[in-house]
């Protein structure tokens, strides 16, 4: 059963953008009229608000040992306070556009990566109030990002047809490269070693080079060093590159194809695919890989899981246009949860390579979050909290929301029995498994 335990609030104004369990009794949240409070469940208080900010926010992160908490959204600059005290450590500026995403970096308290819209990526020292460094600059536009495993290196790529490794740490490229085609995709091998590219020659930048069509590369990334071969050339723009889990590269065409290659450069498949898909994606722990495709209307369509395997068989998709609202991966890997227009939500058993129940609404259902194996939360625009049962597709407990709202931020505790929900009018629910 999925019992109310709180319904707290409204405690922001606006909805609940970021809903994050920092210890078993505090939660942080962020709202999209700027506010950043540090909210205790036990004694149902907010304890500390961290002030500062003017506009909406998009991004929240919290350092890996809880010393610092940072925001940023349309007001550009990145606010970063002391999560101890919410007294302002540093307001990082620089960026001159919406400030999309922060991230941390592994293992550090201090050094924090922000990507915005001014097509910058940049790397702050917190505890020195400072940009160590806009990112090794490309001519034109950055068009594709990967940091590496070790959080002191990451690839860029720019609309240029430059290539960099970038060192984090003294804020410097280590090496660059330049290729025929502007690199738009890439995706990163396990461990790091290697980066596939998605290149192709659709806009200016490249008609200046003298070049067209379109390519898939490999990149071999040492620690000084980028080297690059050509795995396949087909004839329309790469629309998404990813590495399975055996290390092949898989890509898509606006072609409407789906392609294996190994990183030899030899081609395992070649699929044609009845939608043009827009992304892929490797499912961890299988061979199948996730499809998002476009119909002719331009929005976002069907929904595909697709195996590898050597007929590169769909293993499942949808007649007419069904959005893709929302995604949640079980923790192992071995499920995958995809939200649709009108209410649906569709269950994958990506070890038997077919779909599994679907568990209906009677709204758009806005988040979706695994507990664990055995159960799926979500939350509806008819303003409910469901929970489900993944072996036999139905509720096990049900969690009306106040009237007129509904949950736009999930998070379950590790233990997955108690879940923090956030709601479109800044609402904090806590809701725990009996």
């Amino acid at each position: 059963m999925l019992s109310l335990v709180e319904n707290l609030g409204p405690l922001l104004p606006g909805a609940v953008v970021e809903a994050r369990f920092l210890e078993p009794t505090r939660v942080a949240l962020a709202s999209s009229e700027g506010e950043v409070v540090l909210y205790d469940l036990a004694t149902k208080s907010i304890v500390l608000r961290f002030e500062g900010c003017q506009g909406a926010l998009y991004s929240l992160a919290v350092s890996p040992r809880r010393r610092w908490i940072a925001a940023a959204g349309g007001e550009r600059s990145i606010h970063v306070w002391d999560l101890a005290t919410a007294k302002q450590a540093a307001v990082l500026e620089g960026h001159t556009w919406v400030v999309d995403a922060l991230q941390f970096l592994p293992g550090s308290d201090d050094r924090l990566l922000s990507l915005s819209h001014d097509s910058s990526l940049r790397l702050w020292d917190v505890a020195k109030r400072e940009q160590l460094r806009r990112g090794p600059g490309h001519a034109n536009a950055v068009t594709a990002l990967a940091a590496l495993p070790d959080g002191k290196r990451a690839v860029t790529c720019g609309a240029d047809a430059s290539v960099k490794l970038v060192d984090l740490d003294a804020a410097a490229a280590l090496a660059e490269t330049r290729l025929p085609l502007s690199a738009r995709s890439i995706a990163l091998s396990k461990g790091g070693a290697r980066a596939a590219l998605g290149s192709y020659g659709a806009n200016a930048n490249d008609v200046d080079l003298g070049v067209k069509g379109a390519e898939v590369r490999i990149l071999d990334v040492g620690a000084r060093s980028l080297e690059s071969r050509v795995l396949a050339t087909p004839e329309w723009e790469v629309s998404g590159v990813t590495f399975t889990s055996d290390g092949q590269v898989a890509f898509t065409t606006r072609k409407r194809m789906l392609g294996v290659v190994t990183p030899e450069g030899r081609l395992l498949r070649d699929v044609k695919l009845e939608h043009e898909p827009r992304c892929v994606a490797s499912l961890p722990g299988s061979d199948a890989l996730f499809l998002g495709t476009r119909w002719e209307d331009d929005r976002w369509g069907t929904c595909w899981l697709v195996a590898t395997d050597t007929q590169g068989r769909a293993l499942w998709s949808r007649e007419g246009p069904v959005v893709v609202e929302s995604i949640a991966i079980s923790p192992s890997g071995k499920l995958v949860a995809t939200g649709h227009e009108g209410g649906l939500v569709q269950l994958w058993d990506c070890d038997a390579r077919a779909p599994r129940e679907e568990l209906k609404h009677p709204a758009r259902v806005n988040a979706i979050a695994f507990p664990d194996e055995a159960t799926v939360v979500t939350g509806c625009e008819d303003g409910a909290l469901r929970l489900w049962n993944t072996i036999t597709g139905q509720t096990v407990g049900t969690a009306p929301l106040p009237r007129d709202d509904s949950p736009s931020a999930l998070d379950v505790t590790p233990d997955g029995r108690r879940v923090l929900v956030g709601t479109t009018r800044g609402v904090l629910l806590v809701l725990e498994r009996r």
